[in-house]
């Protein structure tokens, strides 16, 4: 199996590295040259609580006219979505598919326009990651494990395959059929705790110990669920909204930042229409009122603008 990913940041570095050092053939591909340099030259290296590896990569920063692959891994940022799926249609095997490990909603639909849906998969990745420095990324809550599903039961082969990789590569990884469940339940960890740890520009689990802002991301979780639940979309993490916030700030390291927050640190753009602003746009449709998450997306779009005229 030939994998490739497009997109190497901290996550998408992880799981390029492990799947490398695994022995499966891998090649990633990004936009940041000094850290394509270092992977090339000395391999990507991956720490973690459970020790530290080094994988001799592939790296570029587009695919060559030639390259085909099976399995097309995208984890850019959400606005580039469709950018990254019109490359990796341009590079799949016959019978390969592309799947999103993105964070936030909607993801999936748009590479299914691009691909086909009966060639699209979803996935969710439970654990954290941040780039440490060019070549060498930080695994946070590295048991924590991988689910990936096609959009249509016509993914469900590609979606085995891909996970007995994930599974040689040391990850725990289910194949489940309600992919998009999946990822409404990745939506559920994210969205009280990202977007006020940002706004407080603290890492998650800093954050999440202060009590007042626990209650407000349980109260932005609360919002979510109720969208959810309107939405006829089941939980498979079930419907307490305390248990996603734990998940995002009691299971992670001190340091564990979220993307969100090192995007605005960067001046780049955010996620959070895929995140907050995807919970409020969905709960317009239901009719169900998300007063917290129209307020945070608000808020992150205004930082977003300061931080974004300071970096010009």
């Amino acid at each position: 199996m030939k994998i490739g990913i497009i997109g190497a940041g901290a996550m998408g570095s992880i799981v390029g590295a492990r799947l490398a050092h695994a022995g499966i053939d891998t090649t990633l591909f990004d936009t940041w040259k000094d850290h394509r340099d270092v992977a090339n030259a000395s391999g990507l290296t991956v720490e973690s609580d459970e020790g530290t590896i080094t994988a001799p990569v592939k790296m570029f920063e587009r695919p060559d006219r030639d390259m085909r692959f099976d399995i097309v891994i995208i984890l850019v940022k959400a606005h580039v979505t469709r950018e990254a799926a019109t490359i990796a249609n341009e590079h799949l095997a016959e019978g390969g598919a592309v799947i999103s490990f993105q964070n936030g909603l909607g993801n999936e639909e748009i590479i299914a326009e691009v691909v086909g849906p009966e060639r699209t998969l979803g996935g969710t990745l439970y654990f954290g990651g941040n780039v440490v420095s060019p070549g060498r990324v930080r695994h946070s809550n590295p048991k924590a494990g991988i689910a990936v599903g096609g959009l249509l039961p016509a993914g469900h082969a590609a979606a085995t395959r891909l996970g007995e990789a994930l599974s040689k590569a040391g990850f725990d990884c289910v194949v489940d059929e309600n992919v998009l469940a999946l990822k409404w339940q990745k939506a559920l960890v994210n969205v009280g705790t990202n977007p006020l740890a940002t706004i407080l520009n603290l890492p998650n689990r800093q954050a999440g110990d202060l009590p007042d802002v626990r209650q407000a991301m349980i109260a932005c979780g609360i919002e979510a669920i109720a969208v959810a639940k309107a939405k006829g979309i089941p939980l498979p993490g079930g419907d307490d909204p305390v248990n996603y916030v734990r998940q995002a700030t009691d299971v992670h390291s001190y340091q564990h930042t979220s993307s969100m927050c090192l995007d605005l640190a960067a001046g780049r753009k955010t996620e959070v229409d895929t995140l907050n602003g995807a919970i409020a746009s969905f709960g317009s449709q239901v009719g169900v009122p998300t007063p917290l998450n129209v307020a945070l997306t608000a808020a992150i779009h205004r930082i977003e603008l300061e931080m974004m005229r300071k970096t010009t």
